[in-house]
């Protein structure tokens, strides 16, 4: 179980909002609105583990602002990265939400959760709480 306070950006137009009294979650906001506003969170997982569920606690100020993707990369070189899992949030959702995506990943290398949104107004914000990560670690030697 991780909290939102470590998720990261490398996009300008995202502004992240660190926990405080009054908003105890992690508050994203944009400068300019778009459909695919990334996030990163390093996952400090053990080499052999099997990531089994992600789970996001989210809240939505606005209507048409979402969470699009869930997704699991695998990062190598510093320029270089392979998807291991991509789950496309498609459904609608409520202002609080909570998105459980199922997956089975083995991790060889340095993974990162990624998560995308989609902004319709530079005047709202999407609102992490929780973020858990389910998974087994030292899979590999356990069913070798």
């Amino acid at each position: 179980m991780m909290h939102a306070v470590g998720l990261v950006s490398g996009d300008p137009t995202i502004q992240i909002s660190s926990p405080f009294v009054f908003h105890p979650g992690v508050q994203i906001t944009v400068t300019e609105p778009g459909n695919a506003k990334w996030v990163y969170m390093m996952l400090p997982l053990p080499k052999g583990s099997l990531i089994e569920e992600i789970t996001v606690a989210c809240h939505s100020s606005g209507i048409q602002n979402r969470v699009t993707h869930i997704r699991l990369v695998e990062q190598r070189e510093p320029v270089a990265a392979d998807v291991l899992y991509d789950h496309p949030v498609e459904q609608e959702l409520p202002s609080h939400y909570i998105i459980s995506s199922a997956c089975r990943v083995i991790v060889e290398r340095s993974v990162l959760l990624n998560i995308c949104m989609e902004f319709s107004s530079s005047d709202e914000l999407i609102e992490f709480g929780s973020i858990e990560i389910k998974y087994i670690p030292d899979y590999e030697k356990k069913v070798s």
